[in-house]
């Protein structure tokens, strides 16, 4: 029920924000779409990558970071690429990312009752 009323907020407000041109807003839009199961909305947070690691002093700078924070913690990535402050545009992280993505984004589903994506098993084809 939780999740339904989440995602009827995420559609009102991605549908009242949809011309705005801010990469952060743009992200953290695309990371609730994220986490109410849009796998697309990955590669948004993706192609708004910031162009430099985003500075964080105590609680400053974190919002700015939330988009990627929710995308490391939704997709079952390696635990070796979480560290989000290396996540830019232009760095091996964000090729290793997409390169995951494309590999693995016709398998991942939603499960709403973690609240993350899973890697469904491989159907193997049966052939006489």
């Amino acid at each position: 029920m939780i999740f339904m009323a989440f995602r009827d907020h995420v559609l009102r407000l991605s549908n009242e924000w949809s011309e705005e041109t801010d990469p952060y807003l743009i992200s953290l839009l695309a990371a609730e779409r994220l986490l109410s199961g849009e796998i697309a909305a990955a590669e948004t947070i993706l192609a708004h990558l910031p162009s430099a690691p985003v500075v964080r002093d105590h609680c400053a700078g974190f919002c700015r970071m939330s988009a990627l924070y929710a995308m490391s913690v939704a997709l079952p990535i390696p635990d070796e690429w979480r560290d989000t402050p290396g996540w830019v545009r232009g760095s091996d992280m964000e090729h290793n990312l997409q390169a995951w993505l494309r590999k693995h984004a016709d398998r991942l589903q939603w499960k709403e009752e973690e609240g993350c994506y899973r890697i469904a098993a491989e159907r193997k084809e049966n052939r006489p």
